[in-house]
């Protein structure tokens, strides 16, 4: 969105608003354990920690599907 924005500045055509979105916020407090809220549910524990890890696979997978996730999950570079 930024980079069309500055493409669309440039040329003199309509920027696009930006509308953030966010499904929650997990957070680590040591092995194993943390603390969340995705959308309305609370959530705590090992729950939270595992989801938490999940998080970069998630992003890596919308840039690029399977082909970006692939190394993650076979132990390759994160």
């Amino acid at each position: 969105m930024a980079a069309y924005n500055i493409f669309a500045d440039i040329q003199g055509h309509k920027k696009r608003i930006y509308y953030p979105s966010t499904l929650g916020t997990l957070i680590s407090i040591g092995r194993g354990r943390g603390l969340g809220e995705i959308r309305k549910l609370r959530i705590k524990g090992s729950l939270a920690s595992w989801l938490k890890e999940f998080v970069p696979l998630k992003y890596r997978y919308s840039l690029g599907g399977v082909k970006m996730l692939a190394p993650a999950l076979l132990g390759g570079k994160k």
